[in-house]
Parts: C-alpha cells; sequence; structure tokens
C-alpha cells in the first residue's frame, strides 16, 4: 500500500516526532537518534504514524498511552 506523503526534512520530522502524544520519552528519543539512518520507505511508514496520530481528537476520554503501557504485561 503506497501513500502520497512526501518525505519531508529530518528536522521538521524529529520536531513531530517530539510533538507526538502517541510516543514515550523513550520512544521520542529512539526514533529522533534513527532518523539519520533510516531510508525512504521507513521514514515514509513514521510519517504516517505520526500523521495518524495527529489526526485523532484527542479528549479527556482518551487515557494516557503511558499509563496504559504499564498495565501491558512486559516479558521477562
Amino acid at each position: 500500500m503506497k501513500t502520497n506523503i512526501i518525505p519531508m526534512n529530518h528536522n521538521l520530522l524529529a520536531l513531530r516526532v517530539q510533538e507526538s502524544r502517541l510516543l514515550t520519552d523513550s520512544e521520542k528519543t529512539y526514533w529522533v537518534q534513527h532518523l539519520p539512518r533510516m531510508n525512504p520507505e521507513q521514514i515514509t511508514k513514521l510519517e504516517t504514524i505520526l500523521s495518524q496520530g495527529e489526526s485523532l481528537q484527542w479528549t479527556s476520554a482518551i487515557p494516557n498511552y503511558q499509563a496504559i503501557n504499564t498495565l501491558i504485561p512486559q516479558s521477562a
């Protein structure tokens, strides 16, 4: 499935990562550090994920992602 998202420069994408409500602080750090090594397909996938997160209608009814993450059992 191809998207019509045009790859943007890494600085703008890094800013979008930092402003994302869907990502934890560690996820934000991971993505920003790996941006320079990502190929165009990976960048497009990240842009799609960020766009989907930005299009969510954030309300008080949407629980905090980090709080949900603490409820998911972590493998040993």
